[in-house]
């Protein structure tokens, strides 16, 4: 789940057409986007700011929505608003909404899933590499999933997200992956060459 969140204020007065016009035409527009799950906007009377959030399946849609259709909410709003609105991103980690709640679930499954299946890729081909060194393919592949996890919950709790970060995980399990497994295999042939002298 990703979240837009985009910040502006307004020119003196113009709260009640900033309603109207978000209702009528940019809500709209956004129900009519891939990927687009709702949008809560929120008004400080104090300083006439508006912050509207957006939120999105993914990453990738929420971009597609910025370059191609946000452009044409802006001049909807241009006669509303002072200056360029602030536009910030976020993932989302935590929600009590049943349905971003399930969305977040579903997404730390499949990731979880992805790194499982790195590590038995990578496990297995060390382990093929080193053949006659290792444990054995199921534990080659064991050991490979859990070098996946680790290194891809150890990038995970250092922030990286997003696409970026993505890429970063699946690099960092694969290397994870691998230093088990090589390892492993390294001390078991140690193991082996001294029985042997």
């Amino acid at each position: 789940m990703f979240v837009r969140k985009v910040t502006t204020l307004l020119k003196p007065n113009s709260i009640s057409k900033f309603s109207r016009l978000m209702e009528q035409e940019v809500i709209p527009m956004l129900r009519k986007q891939n990927g687009f799950e709702g949008e809560l906007t929120f008004f400080d009377a104090s300083a006439d700011g508006v912050t509207g959030i957006s939120l999105w399946d993914k990453a990738s849609n929420a971009e597609v929505y910025s370059r191609a259709t946000y452009p044409a909410v802006l001049k909807k709003l241009a006669t509303l608003i002072e200056g360029t609105p602030k536009v910030d991103t976020y993932e989302v980690m935590n929600s009590t909404f049943p349905n971003i709640a399930a969305a977040v679930a579903a997404s730390e499954f499949m990731y979880f899933i992805a790194l499982i299946l790195v590590g038995a890729v990578v496990g297995w081909g060390a382990g093929r590499v080193f053949q006659g060194n290792g444990y054995g393919p199921f534990m080659d592949i064991l050991m490979g999933v859990g070098g996946a996890v680790v290194g891809g919950f150890l990038m995970r709790s250092a922030g990286f997200g997003g696409y970026g970060g993505t890429v970063v995980t699946a690099m960092v399990a694969m290397i994870g992956a691998m230093l088990v497994t090589v390892l492993s295999a390294y001390v078991n042939g140690r193991r082996i060459h001294a029985r042997q002298l």
